[in-house]
């Protein structure tokens, strides 16, 4: 049953590389899927479970926009809303491209870093295994529906549209994927480190 809910996008053996990536060549495990997907939540519970660091993009970006541009924001949305998002893409690549060789670490990606191929390269360097969190677009609505902190949901067309842009991209830097649908993170975390034992 714990099997269904995974779906793996390489070879039948890859579930035994990607328990040997976990538990002996100690690399990095970077989640990727759309806002309201769970990445930040799942990927703290996951570090937490396996003893290792996590790092959320997104508060790396806001470091960076201030050591770099010498501005100060609590959101990226502010890093997009004052520079623009191609700029807020350049910090997200230069992150990305800092994590290249970094191993024992668990990565909570932004909803966009499929947008660059060079961001996917530079997560999959050094071990690196990529896991999507697979959500259908009204599951997130609902789990968004009071977050006034997501500008990008405020058009819910707009999101969508962007959903089912960025839905082939997930799917294709993967290298297995998660249906959280009807999951909590907790039990997310748990299907990733005992669905693949």
């Amino acid at each position: 049953r714990i099997r269904e809910s995974i779906a793996f996008s390489k070879s039948r053996d890859f579930a035994t590389d990607f328990w040997k990536t976990l538990y002996m060549e100690r690399g990095k495990i970077s989640l990727i899927g759309f806002m309201g997907a769970g990445k930040s939540t799942v990927a703290a519970l996951l570090a937490q479970a396996l003893n290792i660091e996590c790092c959320e993009m997104d508060e790396e970006i806001l470091r960076l926009a201030q050591s770099t541009l010498g501005f100060s924001a609590s959101t990226v949305s502010e890093i997009i809303d004052v520079h623009g998002d191609s700029v807020f893409r350049d910090l997200e690549e230069q992150v990305a491209s800092d994590l290249r060789l970094r191993r024992d670490l668990v990565v909570s990606t932004g909803g966009g870093i499929i947008g660059r191929a060079q961001n996917m390269t530079s997560l999959k360097e050094a071990e690196g295994v990529v896991v999507f969190l697979r959500t259908e677009f009204e599951t997130i609505s609902h789990r968004l529906k009071d977050d006034t902190g997501r500008p990008l949901f405020r058009d819910r067309a707009k999101a969508q549209r962007l959903y089912q842009e960025r839905l082939p991209l997930y799917e294709r830097w993967s290298d297995l994927s998660v249906d959280t649908d009807r999951l909590l993170p907790p039990a997310v975390c748990d299907l990733l480190l005992k669905g693949l034992g």
